[in-house]
């Protein structure tokens, strides 16, 4: 969209605390956004999804949003 928007697919699980967990989400565009937890799908969203990824030449932010505000506490490895 935007640059500003978000999209979600949210699931159902719930997470523990000191457990890895393997997240991927998949953009299809104009059709649907899906989130997998340890390979398995637990949620999508198939409402009001974009046609294009947005361009931006800002930082991708991985753990926080808002620019740098409402940080995540968890651990991410690539």
């Amino acid at each position: 969209g935007t640059g500003s928007d978000s999209f979600t697919g949210s699931g159902g699980t719930t997470l523990n605390s000191n457990t890895w967990y393997f997240f991927a989400g998949v953009y299809i565009p104009s059709t649907s956004v899906t989130v997998f937890l340890n390979g398995v799908q637990d949620g999508q969203n198939t409402t009001s999804i974009p046609a294009s990824i947005f361009n931006s030449t800002g930082n991708p932010e991985i753990g926080s949003r808002n620019g740098g505000s409402n940080l995540w506490d968890g651990m991410i490895d690539e």
